[in-house]
């Protein structure tokens, strides 16, 4: 009897040499090879076997002896109890025998992430399979996940930065950073562990010095750029605020613990939201965070003002304050104490703020720190809460009436608003982009592009494509005009769609030059097909997609578009994914091409006065590999494991191959709980 070599390589490497050699010898008499129990079709797809292959027959007869033809005779003998008896037994030995397997999977997983050279690529591996393991081994979970997120320290850091002399930058965040990293893993983390999560945030380190942002270059609006910057706070009080918001639903505790962690260090414009969605579900809880903040506000001296004015909009929405935030939803009663001891708290630090601000010696650094100290702010504060301070704490008009004398002294009286000149009003849309046209005409070269990308965003804007597409041409630069286009052509898809225009909208995809945005296009399409129950007419969009895409050289784009109308064609016809997805992995088997980067097909447009950035495309597509694998399990095992064979990628390999072990494990657990009522119900 002879068997596939490469079909019996990968039992061998599945079940073991010793294990299949025995196996095997045992099957090599069996007078019996084309009678099979029809549960040994149940078992055969959670083995390594290629359909049809002469190691698929065999294995399909590794199914109990009381499943064959002549023990099922014999047990006819026997009382029907004790067959049903016996029958659970073996299923339930037979469930566990295949979650020993799967386990197996991981396990092995867990030896070969180490193996992963591109440190990115390791770490995602790492906690993906710290994820699957959480429920059978949790030590060995943890250790994982502690070791991924240690390790993202190393991963590359994004160094991109606006041009010298722009005045404003716009980019799409790469998704390898160190930062992105450790949302991924918490994000992971937080699920099953809560309070590892939130450690694990606290244990990011601190720099000294504030973040920095790429909005306001180095020397333009010192001031400004540095107060918005501290805004935003350092990368931990981010991470534990993102942490903070994705508890909130399962552990309002738990996330209101995670949000308290980063008071010691600030308290970013941010804090003030995840508080206010916080008190919709737990008013104390709430509250008693708030008090924290404003005591914590007073570390400082004089305290920031840029931090004192953002719990304003908790006590009370009607606060006239440089810094407002909305509720997002029923306005709450208001706490008159707890206005009062705001106010309170702003009186006070305005007049810490007004005594720095006092002293020449000091006053420059003040104001470095904190935007909102200058006496022109401070008198403008003061004025706007008066009518709330003699409302809520009359006792203190005395003293706040001092302090705008105080600081008046020195000030021009307070102007009357004055209507903006004719030069700063907006524009009605026509006459805003004859505007830009006019001006770009009469432009210096460098002005020319930008005013003219101005009017054709605008032309989009107002739904004027053959204005924006005749614009277009008229620019110099051949990269941008490319991109231009291709951001118009985009833009009207979308906008066809939602006007149920698909003629339209099938022409305007068709223009893309972009592949991924061409992809992304006639996936949006076929989406909107498959919701009016157009099955076969999405079908049909995804195939002229395909169609075009696999004419392409190997590349990245082609890849990752690839990918995606795979995962785009899975709820319309499983057996068109399996070959969309095989050739996927040949593509990426036949070059360096990567599914992660943060440029994919999305717009990115800068100049020296605009800058626009618009995503349309996920950075890392690892989980569509993850979802896919997963889903394509559940419909045939065997063919899966076949397509995760054929990844010759380390990374890839090992994460398809715990996307199909946790789909085993999720289904043999499914399995067993349906044996289980069986045997209950007798």
């Amino acid at each position: 009897m002879q068997v596939e070599q490469e079909s019996m390589g990968w039992a061998l490497k599945f079940f073991g040499t010793n294990r299949f050699s025995t196996m095997f010898e045992s099957l090599k008499f069996s007078p019996k090879l084309n009678e099979v129990g029809g549960r040994g079709m149940d078992r055969v797809s959670s083995y390594p076997c290629v359909k049809g292959s002469l190691l698929g027959l065999l294995l399909l007869l590794l199914v109990p002896a009381s499943n064959s033809p002549i023990t099922r005779g014999q047990n006819q003998q026997q009382k029907s109890t004790t067959t049903q008896e016996k029958a659970g037994e073996e299923e339930a030995e037979d469930i566990e025998r295949q979650k020993q397997e799967a386990l197996q999977i991981l396990y092995q997983a867990s030896e070969s992430v180490k193996d992963i050279a591109d440190v990115v690529l390791r770490i995602r591996a790492s906690a993906t399979v710290a994820e699957a393991l959480w429920q059978y081994d949790q030590p060995l979970a943890r250790q994982l996940f502690q070791a991924a997120f240690s390790a993202t320290k190393d991963a590359p850091r994004d160094e991109s930065g606006p041009p010298p002399g722009a005045r404003s930058w716009a980019s799409i965040g790469s998704t390898r950073t160190p930062q992105a990293l450790r949302r991924e893993i918490l994000e992971k983390v937080a699920k099953l562990d809560p309070t590892l999560a939130t450690d694990l945030a606290r244990s990011i380190e601190t720099e000294k010095e504030v973040q920095q942002t790429p909005s306001v270059p180095k020397g333009e609006k010192p001031l400004a750029a540095r107060s918005v910057e501290r805004t935003r706070g350092s990368e931990r009080a981010q991470t534990l605020l993102g942490l903070a918001n994705s508890l909130l639903e399962q552990d309002p505790k738990q996330a209101a613990d995670a949000a308290a962690a980063i008071l010691s260090e600030g308290i970013p414009q941010p804090f003030i939201q995840f508080l206010m969605r916080l008190r919709q579900k737990d008013r104390a809880l709430a509250d008693a965070l708030f008090d924290k903040a404003l005591r914590a506000v007073f570390r400082n001296n004089p305290p920031l003002l840029s931090e004192l004015l953002v719990l304003g909009s908790y006590v009370h929405q009607d606060l006239q304050l440089p810094i407002r935030h909305s509720i997002g939803g029923p306005t709450p009663p208001v706490n008159p104490a707890q206005v009062a001891s705001y106010l309170n708290a702003l009186i006070e630090a305005i007049g810490m703020a007004a005594q720095a601000v006092s002293n020449p010696a000091v006053a420059p650094a003040v104001i470095e720190r904190d935007l909102y100290a200058r006496p022109q702010m401070l008198r403008a504060i003061l004025i706007n809460i008066r009518p709330h301070v003699t409302e809520f704490i009359p006792n203190h008009l005395v003293t706040l009436d001092a302090l705008i004398g105080q600081l008046s002294v020195n000030l021009p009286p307070e102007q009357p608003h004055l209507p903006p000149a004719e030069s700063q009003r907006t524009l009605p849309p026509e006459e805003r982009l004859n505007e830009l046209l006019q001006r770009a005409e009469r432009a210096t070269p460098e002005e020319h592009d930008e005013l003219l990308f101005q009017a054709v965003r605008a032309a989009v804007g107002e739904g004027r494509w053959d204005l924006a597409l005749a614009t277009v041409p008229k620019i110099n630069d051949l990269r941008l005009r490319t991109e231009l286009s291709d951001y118009v052509h985009y833009s009207r898809v979308q906008r066809a769609i939602r006007d149920e225009d698909l003629e339209t909208a099938r022409q305007s995809a068709r223009e893309l030059n972009n592949p991924e945005r061409f992809t992304l296009a006639f996936i949006s399409i076929a989406r909107w097909l498959a919701e009016q129950k157009e099955k076969d007419q999405a079908l049909a969009a995804l195939q002229e997609a395909e169609a075009k895409i696999k004419r392409l050289p190997t590349s990245a784009e082609k890849a990752r578009s690839l990918l995606q109308i795979a995962e785009a064609t899975l709820s319309l016809d499983t057996e068109r994914t399996f070959d969309s997805l095989g050739a996927v992995v040949d593509v990426l088997n036949r070059s360096d091409a990567e599914i992660e980067t943060n440029k994919a097909g999305n717009f990115v447009f800068a100049f020296t006065n605009t800058a626009v950035a618009m995503e349309i495309s996920q950075g890392n597509l690892i989980p569509v590999i993850e979802r896919l694998i997963g889903a394509l399990t559940r419909a045939d095992a065997a063919r899966a494991f076949s397509l995760i064979a054929s990844f010759e990628k380390l990374p890839l390999r090992v994460i398809a191959s715990v996307a199909y072990a946790r789909s085993r494990l999720q289904y043999l657990k499914e399995k067993a709980v349906v044996q289980g009522k069986k045997k209950s119900n007798g």
